[in-house]
């Protein structure tokens, strides 16, 4: 598994007083302390960060890791922890893990619940209550053969796994379908049935061309869960929580860019709408808008492809598109982005708007012809992700589509 380039997500730098490690010693244990108010992906680099400085002092071998916040950020956040820690468990066969001060009220506590970093074992609902979610996590070489399944469940609420090119892609469609289909979203059936596809399908294309085109295994988690008006007290919200991560060297849109850098105008005849584009993009590089993030883009626009096939799109941007604009009609609050290296692009709803020619510029006047991104969608994040990780979160209210 590719799961090492995690390690790339920050590197150490002596100099680098943000990025102090917290660090404090208990007899032989190693304690990593996170403050972060909410902990996030950022948070994750501060870890990494901790345990290179650890390995440079000879100290790494007896490792807690003590995360003092009150809330978790996202399931993308959680699951490049599970990440970490596996990596971690192969190197050093337990790890400790708490999370000191998170509570169940917490919005996103069934997150952490739900993950294979808290139970390996399946979680009844009216049980939940009675977790004690501060508890000391011991995690051992046990985690490692969970973690490598193409399946793992500990609630009908949730589905995770590592998934290769020869994994049961059909299995794994319908487990998700039926993750997804534990709720009751509208009266309208017929509605409900749409969103319910509209994410099953767009996870399973997501999956399948992360591993055609990135050359590595895809990680995933889909997460469902009720929430609570504060207003009511009602439960009438649903919070649905997708995470599809790869670690590659590939990035998105790195075969793209090989095909503009080797000017390979035979491969696809769609692509000829890269290389006009190009000539205009390559004069508004900069330190927030390189050639890489140019390759993202055009990876997003419809019919262009990294493979000699006339019509299909190397990451099925299309796919995606109609996918968030089908939940722009159902969700609230939704918040949805993808990292892939140190590009950071955000998924708004008034982004996935296609022109009659199939392309989209990320910007006021949806022109990717003549014109960058707009930095509101398109940036450039601190942090490098080897490989691509997509966040997908949507809020739907229930019954809101009769």
């Amino acid at each position: 598994m590719n799961t090492h380039l995690i390690w790339n997500l920050i590197k150490y730098n002596k100099k680098d007083s943000l990025h102090k490690p917290n660090i404090t010693h208990k007899g032989y244990q190693s304690i990593i302390k996170i403050q972060d108010d909410i902990f996030q992906i950022s948070s994750i680099a501060t870890i990494i960060n901790s345990l290179t400085f650890l390995k440079e002092q000879k100290s790494y071998n007896n490792v807690k890791i003590l995360i003092n916040s009150k809330s978790i950020a996202d399931d993308a956040t959680v699951v490049l922890f599970e990440a970490l820690i596996y990596e971690l468990v192969k190197d050093l066969g337990v790890v400790k893990v708490a999370f000191a001060k998170l509570r169940l009220e917490d919005r996103n506590s069934h997150l952490l619940i739900y993950s294979l970093l808290y139970s390996q074992k399946p979680i009844k609902r009216e049980n939940i209550s009675q977790i004690q979610l501060n508890k000391e996590l011991v995690i051992t070489d046990s985690y490692i053969k969970q973690f490598e399944k193409g399946y793992f469940s500990n609630s009908p609420f949730m589905i995770s796994g590592c998934v290769t090119k020869n994994s049961d892609m059909a299995s794994i469609y319908t487990s998700i379908y039926m993750v997804l289909n534990q709720f009751t979203y509208s009266n309208n059936k017929e509605v409900e049935n749409e969103l319910v596809c509209s994410i099953t399908e767009v996870v399973n294309e997501l999956i399948g061309n992360a591993i055609e085109h990135a050359g590595s295994e895809c990680i995933y988690s889909i997460k469902t869960q009720n929430l609570i008006n504060l207003e009511t007290k009602d439960k009438d919200y649903h919070q649905i929580s997708v995470t599809i991560l790869n670690f590659s060297n590939f990035l998105l849109g790195s075969k793209l860019c090989s095909i503009i850098e080797e000017d390979n105008h035979e491969i696809n005849p769609n692509n000829e709408i890269i290389f006009k584009a190009f000539n205009n993009h390559k004069n508004m590089f900069s330190a927030n808008y390189d050639f890489e993030s140019f390759g993202l883009l055009s990876a997003f626009q419809q019919k262009v492809s990294s493979r000699a096939e006339r019509g299909k799109s190397a990451i099925s941007g299309s796919g995606l598109s109609t996918c968030l604009s089908n939940l722009k009609k159902y969700g609230k609050g939704n918040y949805c982005y993808l990292l892939s290296g140190h590009d950071y692009l955000i998924f708004k709803d008034d982004c996935w708007v296609y022109n009659d020619e199939g392309l989209i510029g990320f910007n006021e006047h949806n022109n990717f012809l003549t014109e960058k991104p707009d930095s509101n969608y398109l940036k450039k994040h601190d942090l490098n992700i080897c490989g691509t990780l997509y966040s997908l979160t949507f809020l739907v209210k229930e019954n809101d589509n009769d």
